[in-house]
């Protein structure tokens, strides 16, 4: 009888929490809490991490930039741009997650403040980690991947002052929900990559347009380079070419690897995970453990959840809840350890929490 009963707590907490995440706000699941993790590095130097939701849409857009600019603007000047706080982005491609629906208004607004002088006494981290589960995504290139980056979210990433992708992971596709890429964004595409050059021009249209063809050439007593058919044409015409080679032909998107940009020394930065990210970074691990409040400044209160959830109980905390709302409270966090109950009640608690995201507090 009371593994019946233990059953039945499991199964009812489990509701609860599944029905707590669906209906809360992109803003406060883009703020995860992280577990806590072994220290594995001693660094003076400030690093902070911002998730990123996926798919980017307006809501996901305003907290980035909003975390970005408070962190900016708390943050010290330094002589040397080495020592500059640390932002680490890390895209969150849990479930299968890529990228592909975001918005390229939504993506273009972060980027813009990412790359604008405000913006410049932090340096950024993209930072694309292994996804948990298999990549939904139809493109035979992204097929076996641990985890991909793709659509307009391919903005974001560029707009960094650097890249980082675990071993297995991919970006490119950038267009992947445009039907025909237009002139804007192209202009949009070409403006973000000039300024930043996280990676070459050339690469990121290839990734957004898949009727470009991305070529790396090699000319006598230089380093190797990458242009379109058109400037190949002229560069064979007036240099000497030592090596050409095919990165992405006409009629495909262009997507490529942690590996194949590292080998190309496209990127430098290629974690086994986190805990090696703040090592290779020479920062403390601690500081990339994600914050709830994503900087912000919050009054909260924290409501043990009692072992028998039913309409009283239900009542009970949404009442103090409303209460605490009035006099100011905008975070409300429910700690859900053993609880038992009728699923109505479980329901209707679940639905009642969401209503507060209309009144500006988050759950």
């Amino acid at each position: 009888m009371s593994h019946l009963l233990n059953d039945r707590r499991h199964q009812l907490v489990s509701l609860l929490v599944v029905l707590l995440l669906a209906t809360a706000s992109p803003q406060t699941l883009a703020a995860a809490v992280v577990p806590p993790k072994q220290d594995v590095t001693q660094s003076s130097r400030l690093a902070h991490l911002v998730r990123v939701r996926l798919p980017i849409d307006d809501l996901v857009s305003r907290e980035v930039r909003q975390t970005l600019n408070r962190i900016a603007e708390k943050s010290q000047r330094t002589v040397r741009p080495e020592d500059r706080p640390l932002v680490v982005l890390e895209f969150d491609t849990s479930s299968g997650r890529s990228g592909r629906g975001s918005e390229l208004e939504a993506c273009q607004a972060i980027a813009r403040d990412m790359t604008d002088v405000r913006l410049n006494g932090i340096e950024t981290i993209a930072y694309i980690p292994q996804s948990n589960s298999v990549v939904a995504d139809p493109d035979p290139a992204a097929l076996g991947s641990k985890g991909s980056l793709m659509g307009h979210a391919v903005l974001v990433a560029i707009a960094a002052n650097k890249l980082a992708m675990e071993p297995g992971t991919m970006i490119g596709k950038a267009g992947a929900d445009e039907s025909r890429i237009e002139k804007l964004q192209r202009i949009v595409y070409e403006t973000i990559a000039e300024r930043r050059l996280t990676l070459p021009l050339p690469i990121v249209m290839g990734m957004l347009d898949p009727g470009r063809e991305v070529i790396r050439v090699r000319q006598v007593g230089k380093n190797a380079v990458y242009v379109g058919s058109d400037e190949l044409r002229e560069l064979e015409a007036t240099q000497v070419i030592e090596e050409s080679s095919t990165v992405s032909k006409a009629g495909a998107p262009l997507v490529m690897g942690a590996e194949e940009l590292l080998k190309y020394r496209l990127i430098s930065l290629v974690p086994e995970s986190k805990n090696d990210l703040a090592q290779k970074l020479g920062v403390n691990i601690a500081s990339l453990e994600s914050d709830p409040t994503n900087g912000g400044d919050w009054s909260a209160i924290q409501i043990p959840l009692p072992f028998n959830v039913d309409e009283k109980a239900t009542t009970w905390i949404i009442d103090k809840v409303n209460q605490r709302v009035a006099d100011g409270t905008n975070l409300v966090i429910l700690t859900i350890d053993e609880s038992d109950g009728k699923t109505e009640a479980c329901i209707e608690l679940a639905q009642r929490m969401a209503e507060f995201k209309e009144r500006d507090v988050r759950t």
